[in-house]
């Protein structure tokens, strides 16, 4: 940041944190802070009404303000000032939400290391120079300052004539696409220009590395002619978090089948986009006897019960159909278009399954499991909730047509064998 001394301040009620920050800030190399700091939200919002400050580091939980609002509050106040979220709040979609609604970053106290944290500070305020000059309505390239922020912007800068071709690369850039200006400058730039909108870009660099780059084009002056700078930020890390929150929000964590939320997100979805005339089935399916399992054997011998049931469900089915784990000892799965009359062949290939792993050496009971079947109707099903709710019924009417069997003969049958261990 050359010679100019960045007027910080932290909004932290933590001294000993605020101490430590000013610590790591006066160590830095190459550039100067000048700190100050407020205990509550305020106070802090009263003195960004005087002025002069350059940055902000944002607590999230304050004696006067907690959570995300604390950042809207201030965000309301400042637009034109850069927050950087320090927290001890270690919240991915907390975290998300407030990159996506204008946070430079989010970090957690733990995790700040001295050159992480200065070197996040100043690409902060050159990304937010950036953006606020993309949204002026001077952004010609002959301001000196203009060409040091996006020469030494974090973010990858390409400037493409109105033909498409790369008339300027910045070092982020260079970097993200493994390749020197030199090689770049003069060829196509071959992705869409889109002004005024963020697009998702697919990058293979020259290591064959894949990057999902974040893309936005504005329209600029570029030596006296109209051309497009395209600012290119690397999310590949906030996609793979995505894609993680993704998987944690809609799959089980015991057997890795599909969770509730998953199932009825795609059952809704593939009752609505249905294109095949083949009928659709929901079977559901209770564990009988995982209470005694649980009683006798202890929870972990009844979580193995839950998977050895799982894997059971998944062999008896196909890929294409929706399989999940209900909640507790309950599964439902969705049979996509099958001919009406096949429903029994994979009725049988489920028992099937489940006496051949009955029959494995070494069980010390067996599974059983209850089981209803019911073919989707429009006319009497309007949701998946009702399809489900008739399956349910279906299901308990099993269980209890076998009640003495679960609630004796298995039961019995697992003390018995308890008794033998």
């Amino acid at each position: 940041m050359g010679d100019r001394i960045l007027k910080t301040l932290i909004i932290e009620d933590d001294f000993s944190y605020v101490q430590l920050v000013e610590k790591i800030l006066n160590r830095s190399i190459g550039t100067r802070f000048e700190v100050e700091s407020c205990e509550c939200l305020s106070k802090g919002l009263q003195r960004l009404a005087r002025g002069d400050i350059d940055v902000v580091l944002l607590d999230l939980l304050l004696p006067d303000s907690s959570g995300f609002d604390t950042f809207v509050r201030v965000q309301v106040e400042v637009p034109h000032i850069p927050i950087i979220i320090v927290t001890s709040i270690d919240d991915q979609i907390l975290a998300l939400n407030a990159v996506q609604s204008g946070a430079q970053d989010y970090l957690i106290k733990r995790e700040v290391n001295n050159n992480h944290f200065v070197r996040s500070i100043c690409y902060a305020i050159q990304r937010h120079s950036l953006q606020t000059l993309r949204n002026s309505n001077d952004l010609s390239y002959d301001g000196i300052y203009l060409r040091n922020v996006i020469e030494n912007h974090g973010d990858g800068i390409i400037i493409v004539d109105k033909n498409g071709v790369t008339n300027y690369v910045n070092k982020a850039a260079e970097e993200m696409f493994g390749r020197s200006a030199t090689e770049l400058i003069g060829e196509f730039f071959g992705f869409p220009i889109v002004k005024g909108e963020n697009t998702e870009i697919d990058i293979v660099n020259r290591g064959g590395q894949q990057i999902v780059g974040e893309m936005r084009v504005v329209e600029i002056s570029w030596e006296g002619k109209t051309a497009y700078l395209a600012s290119i930020r690397d999310i590949t890390d906030r996609k793979k978090r995505e894609k993680a929150l993704y998987n944690q929000s809609f799959t089980d964590d015991l057997t890795h089948l599909y969770n509730r939320r998953g199932f009825l997100t795609l059952a809704d979805r593939h009752l609505k986009d249905r294109r095949t005339r083949g009928e659709l089935f929901l079977v559901f399916i209770d564990l009988d006897g995982l209470k005694q399992i649980n009683d006798t054997f202890g929870h972990n011998e009844g979580n193995r019960a839950i998977v050895e049931s799982s894997e059971v469900i998944t062999k008896t089915f196909r890929d294409s159909d929706i399989i999940a784990r209900w909640g507790g000892d309950e599964f439902v799965i969705l049979l996509t278009d099958i001919p009406r009359d096949s429903i029994d062949f994979f009725k049988n290939r489920l028992q099937r399954n489940l006496d051949d792993q009955n029959a494995k050496e070494g069980r010390v009971y067996k599974l059983s499991f209850s089981v209803g079947v019911e073919r989707y109707d429009p006319q009497n099903h309007r949701s998946v909730e009702d399809l489900l709710t008739s399956a349910d019924k279906l299901m308990y009417s099993h269980k209890q047509s076998k009640k003495d069997y679960y609630s004796r003969g298995v039961a019995s049958g697992i003390t018995a064998m308890a008794n033998k261990k």
